[in-house]
């Protein structure tokens, strides 16, 4: 019984962490309207036996910088106006568009850490509770990325 009580603690503990998340990135944020100063490019090394490597993309402005997509790193141009939102929990752009641009971007580890990552794990919390099926293995490991997922936040 102390057993069950403790897993079901421990349940609740990381859908209310995966909840603070999608909150955070559904909410809808400060609005800032901003000017480009420069766009940076990295190099991100893998360190491994084949050497390989992929570049990221990062927009600065006169007071924030944030990763980007390839795309619109490539298009957007020095002294060219941005508008973007800042999450109001851990401060991260949710979405930017240039004034050219017709829709939002949303940057790809924004979505998956803001969104998909606590949608799983509160899915698996729900099928593991609801239905009692042993998915311990695939929760343990949405835990542990949802905790990864936090420091990077808060980080």
């Amino acid at each position: 019984m102390h057993h069950q009580t403790s897993r079901l603690t421990i349940y609740a503990l990381f859908a209310v962490a995966a909840l603070v998340i999608l909150a955070d990135f559904s909410l809808p944020g400060t609005l800032r309207n901003d000017e480009i100063v420069k766009v940076q490019r990295e190099k991100q090394r893998y360190y491994n036996a084949a050497g390989n490597y992929h570049y990221s993309y990062k927009v600065v402005t006169t007071t924030d910088k944030f990763l980007v997509s390839e795309t619109f790193a490539k298009a957007a141009l020095i002294g060219q106006d941005i508008t973007y939102t800042v999450s109001p929990l851990f401060s991260e752009v949710n979405w930017y568009r240039s004034r050219a641009a017709e829709g939002n971007s949303y940057f790809s580890l924004r979505i998956v850490s803001g969104l998909v990552l606590p949608l799983f794990l509160l899915l698996a919390l729900t099928v593991a509770y609801s239905r009692k099926w042993k998915i311990g293995s695939i929760l343990f490991i949405l835990q542990v990325l949802l905790l990864a997922d936090l420091m990077y936040l808060i980080s």
